[in-house]
C-alpha cells in the first residue's frame, strides 16, 4: 500500500516537473523600445515563412490570429500610451490581429497569458485600433522591429512574408515625466535640493503646467537652504512671470553664492536661451568676483557682443588677451574682435 501511495507522488511529481526544450520551428523573441520614460517591449514567437503561402493559407483573412506563434504576443507599456490615437492604460496585454486585404484591426486584449488566440474572449478587449498593410520585402522570420523614435512616440512595425503592419505608440511626454518625477523625489532624491531644481527647470523647458511648475518651484522655497542653484530657479520663474528686474537681481544674489565654474556655465545658459541681458549681469558678476581670470572677461565680452554693446566687448576681449589667457580663451577672443571689427 506504502508502495502504490510513493508511485502515486512519484508519478504527480514527475507531471508537473516539465522539461523546457529549444523551439526549432518559432523561437521566441523580444524588442524594447524606451520613449521619453516609458518602456514598450513585444514579446513574440517567431515563424517562418518556409514557402508556404503565408496569408490566406497559414494565417486566414477574417480571422483573429495571434500575430506571431504559439503562446500570445505580449504587448507591455509601463506607462498610459496611445496606439494610433487611442488610450491604452500602463500594462501588459495580448496582442492579436485580424487581417484583411485592405485594412487589419489590431486588437490588445487584458488577458495576456492565454496560448495564442483559442481562449480569446472580446469581453476582455482594451482596445481595437485599425490599419492599413503595406507591401513589405521578403521577411523570411516574422519580425517586430521599431523603425521610428522620436521623443514623445515610437513606430512599432510586424514584417512577414511581404507583409508589413505599423502602429505608432506615442506617450504624453509631460504627463509622464512629471509623474516619475514625483515617484524618483518621494524617494531618496527628493532630500538633494539639486534634484527638485532640475526637475522643476525640466518643467519649465518642457512647457507643463504653470501649477506644476509653482508646486514644485514652492517646495525648493520652503524645504531648502538657499543655494546657487535654488536662487537661479527663482530667477527663471521671476523671468517668465515677466518680473525682469527681481529676475536680474535674484541672478545678482546667486552669483555670490556660486563658484567660477558654475556662473560661467549659467551665464552661457541664458545666453544660449536668448537671454543676452541676463547672461551680461551675471558675467558681470563673475568678473567682479574672479577678476584675475581671464575666462571671464572673455566670456563678458561674449554676453556684450550678443547684447549688441559692440564698444563694450571689445574692451573686455582686449582686457582677456592682455591677462595671457589659455590657448583656448585667446583664441575665443581673437576671433571675436576679428568679427566685430569686420562689422
Amino acid at each position: 500500500m506504502l508502495r502504490i501511495a510513493l508511485l502515486l507522488i512519484f508519478s504527480c511529481f514527475c507531471a508537473s516537473a516539465q522539461i523546457h526544450l529549444p523551439n526549432t520551428l518559432s523561437p521566441r523573441a523580444t524588442i524594447s523600445q524606451r520613449v521619453s520614460v516609458t518602456d514598450l517591449s513585444i514579446d513574440y514567437g517567431r515563424p517562418s515563412v518556409r514557402d508556404r503561402k503565408v496569408f490566406h493559407d497559414v494565417v486566414p483573412m477574417g480571422q483573429l490570429w495571434r500575430a506571431g506563434a504559439d503562446e500570445n504576443t505580449v504587448f507591455t507599456c509601463s506607462t498610459p500610451v496611445s496606439i494610433n490615437g487611442q488610450a491604452l492604460p500602463a500594462g501588459r496585454y495580448g496582442l492579436h490581429m485580424i487581417p484583411n486585404e485592405r485594412q487589419w484591426t489590431l486588437v490588445f486584449s487584458k488577458d495576456a497569458d492565454a496560448w495564442g488566440s483559442y481562449f480569446y474572449n472580446k469581453a476582455n478587449d482594451a482596445a481595437r485600433v485599425t490599419v492599413s498593410p503595406a507591401v513589405s520585402e521578403h521577411t523570411e522570420l516574422l519580425t517586430y522591429d521599431v523603425p521610428d523614435v522620436s521623443a514623445s512616440s515610437a513606430t512599432i512595425r510586424l514584417r512577414w512574408a511581404t507583409v508589413a503592419v505599423s502602429f505608432t505608440v506615442s506617450v504624453d511626454n509631460v504627463a509622464t515625466v512629471e509623474a516619475s518625477l514625483r515617484k524618483q523625489l518621494s524617494g531618496l532624491a527628493g532630500f538633494s535640493s539639486d534634484n527638485w531644481v532640475q526637475a522643476c527647470q525640466w518643467l519649465i523647458r518642457n512647457k507643463a503646467s504653470k501649477a506644476s511648475i509653482a508646486e514644485f518651484a514652492n517646495f525648493v522655497s520652503t524645504r531648502f537652504n538657499p543655494t546657487f542653484s535654488t536662487m537661479t530657479l527663482k530667477a527663471e520663474i521671476a523671468g517668465m512671470e515677466g518680473n525682469v528686474e527681481q529676475a536680474n537681481n535674484l541672478r545678482v544674489k546667486a552669483c555670490e553664492m556660486g563658484t567660477n565654474a558654475e556662473i560661467n556655465a549659467y551665464g552661457y545658459t541664458l545666453l544660449q536661451s536668448g537671454n543676452a541681458s541676463g547672461a551680461v549681469a551675471v558675467f558681470t558678476v563673475n568678473a567682479k568676483r574672479y577678476p584675475e581670470d581671464p575666462n571671464t572677461w572673455d566670456s563678458l565680452g561674449e554676453a556684450l557682443a550678443t547684447a549688441g554693446d559692440i564698444a563694450a566687448a571689445k574692451v573686455n576681449f582686449s582686457k582677456a588677451l592682455s591677462m595671457n589667457p589659455s590657448p583656448e580663451v585667446r583664441a575665443n577672443s581673437e576671433m571675436w574682435l576679428k568679427k566685430l571689427e569686420s562689422q
